[in-house]
């Protein structure tokens, strides 16, 4: 099935890398076997580089076998997980298959289910559209077909609204599958950025009998299709540490910002009530319960997308064109707080003040309870209307100083009875969402540690040794002090270190902009906009130095009070992480105290009002005395401590060291100062290098950075 697939796992993964970021604790000390059937009461497995052993069970596991006794995995899909994780390619079957009967010319062909014709894919061809284009004739099965019997939804207007069974078509949606490439599934949402493809299509290709269901087609206001959602016929039972668990509805591979159905609402002639419910997949259920029902004078009812934190005025201009408006919401105070932004909007596009009045006694909200909300109903044929009780939504003006007034406290029998929420981590310390800071002085290294660090969440490549799970996505380095051309050789100095596949991750994902002599400043409007809409989407995004971003006293904790409030507004609305860099103070230098969180120039609230501090510290003359360096290779050594650090478990200093080109390095001492590594030196009679002979030799461009 894989081809050379499990030598390269072993030749490329370190086992003990990763059992630490499967979530296993481990510092170099055994861990508890991994055997199931082997009640290890004392850690008796050792984790080697390409393996780990138990000496209580002589249990032998290579990394395949680690990733299907920590995750339940099947052999095929540890291989998988693997691949994806350590950017492994390999070859399956079906493509081998594939390469022998396509000739170069042909390979971007696929077979069309109706006509049975041979189309080329084009360059920009969206796979969304040529999923379509394959499902659109495909009639309704008659498993189908008893799905909308049950709930007694209209199997003919489903269709009419473009849902199709895919099952019939699984071969070709393969062939799709397997033409269009990685980076072009990925550009359609078909992959997410764990690198799986979409777990509907996977597990029917796979041949999972439980998966088939229904795809359900999401189009934009200009009719094309913006990504789909999928429903299930069955419900899948999963076995989850003997709990057993019901998944009723999975979600789309893309989440969209517009609610969905506007395109149909759009188009309908006559025009009487709409109804805004929450949940995408329930749109398909909505608008055929209404439809089947005819109990209401009710001319469109469309899913409205919970995840939205705006409403775009374009989507009002539809809304106008209706008679009534009904929300149907959770009761949460984001989704209230939504439904007013959605009145807020129709009154802004009222030119007068009875168009106004109208609007308030035309706009109803009914808010369900989070755990019985309106999906729960629908499932379960239960959605009576006469018993939802709308009521006329009260207007509130968001432009009202009074509105913070209006919060809500936390309902705390919630918050208890409900499992906690899962905090995402972007690197171990740092929480998404989150500004903190990196603190250093001068010709330290902190410029490069930051473009690794976005090299590292953008392409998976972890050269600073964080360790545990790494969030990979968008990154971000604003650069304030270093023209493009100092940038563009740094850069360069990775090209080693880089796969094809991470370079073309890298610059999908990584955005570098050199703002050097643009003067900027995150107290005015037009940069804080700027560096706001850069932000959207972005894991972190790092400012390179803060000192260049603004122009005012740092000394003065009231303007950096609001600086870092204008940093938190950015960071909770696009849900990204910041990490700014800054310089430490002068005493810290002279008091030896650089590690300190007081290091840090400026006001104090530049420490206390962030959630992480890191700072870079050059060796001490007595470190270097200490762990036997040179004092003239001292300063090649950086301590990398996490001086404040409000989330996550205490994560002790390590050391870096400035390789060729500036690349910061992890470096263990432990291991380098260990009898058996001294010994092996004197065998060798091996010598450390000497970096300050080499720059003194001579220093290239490159070995200044």
């Amino acid at each position: 099935m894989k081809f050379g697939v499990v030598e390269k796992i072993k030749q490329v993964v370190d086992c003990r890398e990763l059992i630490s970021s499967l979530g296993i604790s481990f510092n170099g000390t055994n861990i508890s076997c991994l055997n199931s059937s082997h009640p290890d009461q004392n850690p008796s497995m050792a984790v080697y580089q390409n393996h780990a052993y138990c000496f209580g069970c002589q249990t032998n596991l290579d990394a395949i076998g680690i990733v299907q006794s920590i995750k339940g995995f099947s052999f095929q899909e540890s291989m998988e997980f693997l691949s994806h994780k350590y950017n492994i390619y390999f070859e399956t079957e079906k493509k081998l298959e594939l390469k022998n009967k396509y000739s170069k010319q042909e390979i971007r062909k696929i077979p069309q289910i109706i006509s049975e014709k041979v189309v080329p894919l084009q360059k920009d061809f969206s796979i969304k559209n040529e999923l379509y284009r394959i499902v659109k004739e495909i009639r309704p099965t008659q498993e189908s077909l008893e799905w909308f019997e049950k709930r007694n939804l209209s199997s003919e207007i489903a269709w009419k609204l473009g849902c199709r069974d895919i099952t019939p078509a699984i071969k070709e949606i393969e062939n799709l599958i397997e033409l269009s490439g990685h980076e072009k599934l990925k550009e359609n949402h078909f992959i997410n950025e764990m690198g799986n493809l979409w777990s509907p299509i996977l597990n029917l290709i796979k041949g999972k009998k439980e998966y088939s269901g229904l795809l359900i087609p999401i189009f934009n206001l200009d009719g094309n299709i913006h990504c789909f959602r999928w429903r299930f016929f069955h419900h899948l039972q999963r076995n989850i540490k003997n709990k057993e668990i019901t998944l009723k509805v999975l979600g789309q591979p893309s989440v969209s910002p517009m609610p969905t159905g506007l395109y149909f609402a759009k188009k309908l002639i006559q025009k009487e009530e709409i109804y805004l419910c929450e949940g995408e997949p329930d749109w398909l259920s909505l608008n055929t319960y209404f439809f089947s029902k005819n109990s209401l004078n009710t001319k469109s009812v469309i899913g409205f997308c919970s995840f939205s934190s705006t409403w775009d005025d374009e989507w009002t201009n539809i809304l106008l064109d209706f008679k009534k408006i009904y929300i149907c919401l959770h009761d949460t105070e984001k989704a209230k707080k939504i439904a007013s932004q959605i009145q807020d909007s129709l009154f802004r596009k009222c030119d007068s003040k009875e168009k106004k009045e109208y609007w308030k006694q035309n706009f109803f909200e009914h808010y369900f309870d989070e755990k019985n909300d309106i999906n729960d109903h629908l499932i379960k044929n239960s959605l009576n209307l006469e018993k939802i009780d709308f009521k006329l939504k009260e207007y509130i003006n968001l432009n009202d100083d009074n509105l913070f007034f209006l919060l809500t406290p936390m309902n705390i029998l919630n918050v208890l009875k409900n499992p906690p929420p899962v905090l995402e981590f972007i690197f171990p310390g740092l929480l998404r969402g989150i500004v903190g800071s990196v603190v250093s002085s001068g010709g330290t290294g902190k410029t490069m540690w930051a473009l690794q660090a976005c090299v590292c969440i953008s392409c998976g490549l972890d050269t600073l040794g964080f360790g545990g799970e790494i969030v990979t996505g968008k990154s971000i380095l604003l650069s304030g002090e270093d023209p493009e051309n100092i940038t563009a050789i740094r850069l360069h100095n990775f090209s080693k270190l880089l796969t094809e596949k991470q370079m073309e991750k890298l610059n999908q994902n990584l955005k570098i902009y050199s703002i050097s002599g643009q003067n900027p400043d995150i107290f005015d409007s037009k940069w804080f906009q700027w560096v706001k809409d850069i932000s959207k989407d972005s894991k972190l995004v790092i400012i390179d130095t803060l000192r260049v971003f603004h122009n005012s006293e740092e000394n003065d904790s009231g303007k950096m009070s609001e600086l870092i409030k204008l940093l938190g507004n950015i960071s909770k609305e696009n849900n990204t992480s910041i990490l700014f860099l800054h310089h430490t103070n002068k005493n810290s230098a002279t008091m030896s105290t650089s590690s300190d969180q007081q290091a840090s120039r400026g006001s104090s609230v530049l420490t206390d009002n962030i959630k992480l501090q890191i700072n870079l510290v050059t060796m001490t003359q007595k470190e270097a005395k200490e762990l036997d360096i040179p004092d003239t290779e001292r300063k090649f050594y950086v301590k990398y401590v996490y001086s404040k650090m409000n989330y996550g478990s205490p994560i002790a200093d390590r050391w870096l060291k400035r390789e060729q080109g500036g690349i910061l390095k992890p470096i263990d001492f432990q291991k380098i100062n260990s009898p058996l590594q001294k010994s092996n030196e004197v065998k060798n009679n091996s010598k450390p290098i000497n970096f300050t002979t080499r720059f003194m030799r001579g220093a290239t461009e490159n070995d200044s950075l």
